[in-house]
């Protein structure tokens, strides 16, 4: 009995111990994990101090905005800067080193810096991510420039971005954007969709984007064809806003390009239809002097003149054979399949020929002959007559 109690007793004591077990070795890793986030903290804190200490500049005069933006970076704490794991803009493509191509490239390139700076590294990286942003010339190109690290030196990235500015930027712009601005119109078949974004290009080099938008208004009523110039004397409220003005004027312009291509359409099938109608006159006359025609006779070809059907024992071999009947003188059967009579001799001549040439045949024909009608017989009764004289003669002779 105090075997069992002891057993009996035994499972609530090991619960026990494994829950102790089990709470200590919690408290074990909450020490473990709050020890590793502490040296990672101090990982971090030490990681952006020397980032901070690469980026610091030398007592060199250097201009206003970098200068306030190392001072911003000093005066921060690196606790303070947020950062940032995985970029979210992708890479600008490489700068071929073509004049045409570098402001497009300079926009993404100054977007990616601004937004993913945090996440690309600090100022030295920045300025590395710039250079390996170039293709092969202009990498030549701007190679001793990063090789000294920027003009003094401190790995700036804005002063990167304005050295290449330098070299590839269009300092006069502005100048001919603005001209081609003034000297450009919307053609007459063009569409108000296919002149738009010609238009934004010119007036964002231009710098119209900071004009005000009765300005840009101007810009853009001046530049518009005929028609819709004409079209828009009859709207009443039109917007005042640059952008509404311009979704008011693509409306236009859809409505118009729809109404273009109807007429476009009509066109086509009336000139079709024009070029199809004298074909159908020239037909039709012929076709009413076919119906029409009181001497035309409604007649089909019939078959009664046509020798009867063959036999169905004549296979298609012998209908398509070239050989000719000696009875009926007709092609396609032979004298054994033919479905006339026997034909008829004429009534002047005689069978002696043939008799001399075969008399071994005579008895055949003897009874042949016995068949035939009296009048037949009596003929050749004469017939054989005359031929048994001529032989006595003959045999004289």
């Amino acid at each position: 009995m105090e075997a069992n109690k002891q057993d009996g007793g035994s499972p609530g004591e090991t619960s026990q111990m494994l829950m102790q077990m089990m709470s200590q070795m919690a408290e074990q890793l909450q020490a473990l994990r709050a020890e590793r986030e502490a040296d990672r903290e101090e990982t971090r804190s030490q990681i952006c101090a020397l980032q901070s200490a690469i980026g610091t500049p030398a007592p060199t005069p250097q201009p206003a905005s970098s200068a306030i933006e190392r001072e911003c970076q000093h005066n921060t704490s690196p606790q303070s800067i947020p950062t940032k794991k995985k970029p979210t803009i992708p890479d600008p493509k490489l700068f071929d080193g073509n004049r045409r191509n570098f402001r497009a490239w300079q926009l993404a390139m100054e977007s990616k810096l601004r937004v993913d700076g945090p996440a690309i590294g600090g100022p030295a990286d920045r300025f590395a991510y710039i250079y390996s942003r170039l293709d092969q010339t202009p990498q030549g190109m701007a190679a001793a420039y990063f090789e000294k690290g920027g003009a003094d030196g401190c790995h700036d990235p804005s002063q990167f971005m304005e050295y290449l500015a330098s070299c590839y930027g269009d300092p006069n712009i502005k100048q001919r954007a603005l001209s081609r601005l003034e000297t450009m119109r919307q053609g007459d078949r063009e569409t108000f969709a296919a002149f738009l974004p010609k238009f934004e290009r010119e007036l964002a080099d231009s710098g119209g984007a900071n004009w005000e938008d009765s300005v840009r208004i101007n810009a853009l009523k001046r530049v518009i064809n005929q028609e819709l110039r004409a079209h828009l004397v009859g709207q009443l409220n039109l917007p005042t806003t640059y952008p509404g003005y311009v979704n008011a004027l693509q409306n236009l312009g859809a409505n118009l390009d729809e109404h273009h291509f109807q007429t476009r359409r009509q066109r086509a099938d009336q000139q079709l239809r024009r070029k199809v109608s004298p074909a159908r006159r020239s037909q039709q006359p012929r076709f009413e002097e076919q119906t029409q025609s009181p001497e035309q006779m409604d007649w089909e070809p019939t078959k009664i003149g046509r020798a009867g059907a063959r036999p169905s024992n004549v296979s298609s071999r012998q209908t398509h054979d070239g050989r000719k009947c000696f009875r009926c003188n007709e092609v396609g059967h032979i004298a054994a399949y033919c479905t006339q009579g026997p034909r008829e001799r004429p009534a002047g001549k005689s069978e002696s020929a043939g008799k001399q040439e075969r008399p071994q045949h005579k008895t055949k024909v003897a009874r042949v002959e016995f068949k035939r009608s009296g009048q037949q017989a009596q003929d050749d009764e004469q017939s054989s007559q005359y031929e048994t004289a001529s032989d006595d003669e003959s045999g004289k002779e």
